[in-house]
């Protein structure tokens, strides 16, 4: 069984009738659809959903607009959206970069041996060291990232 529906009928000046149609037109909605979320907005308190939902369309048709503007992209469907890699602890055997003491930049790729709390140790060519995990950067292992030793 449905709700039945209950009719309003309002009189609106022409400005605000037309600043609802470009409003209504900015979010994609006829003007009825955007009356009905204003209304449902004011009255409900909980209608934040609704002000979030008109946030997102609004942010989505802004975006498409830009991208058409400034790349000349005008299709529908979305951006490819990179991998998503998920945190996780460092391990032993995990390759990784140690950062320059006072630099931004990063050394050559080295093995971990052991994984503390704070630290991790590194088999370097001095031998084994230990670093602030903060200061290593997790690589993708890669074939021939660091020399086997050799034998002999």
């Amino acid at each position: 069984m449905t709700t039945p529906l209950h009719y309003l009928q309002i009189g609106l000046p022409p400005e605000l009738y037309q600043l609802l149609c470009q409003r209504a037109q900015a979010l994609g909605q006829s003007p009825e659809g955007a009356v009905l979320e204003a209304v449902q907005s004011w009255l409900d308190p909980q209608g934040l959903v609704s002000l979030e939902k008109r946030l997102e369309n609004l942010i989505d048709r802004r975006i498409a607009a830009l991208r058409a503007e400034f790349l000349g992209v005008t299709e529908s469907k979305p951006s490819v959206v990179p991998p998503y890699h998920p945190l996780r602890p460092l391990q032993v055997g995990d390759i990784v970069q140690i950062r320059e003491a006072g630099s931004p930049y990063y050394l050559e790729k080295l093995p971990i041996t052991k994984v503390g709390i704070i630290r991790a140790y590194v088999a370097t060519r001095e031998g084994e060291r230990s670093f602030l995990k903060r200061d290593l950067r997790l690589v993708e292992p890669q074939p021939n990232d660091y020399p086997e030793e050799s034998e002999g």
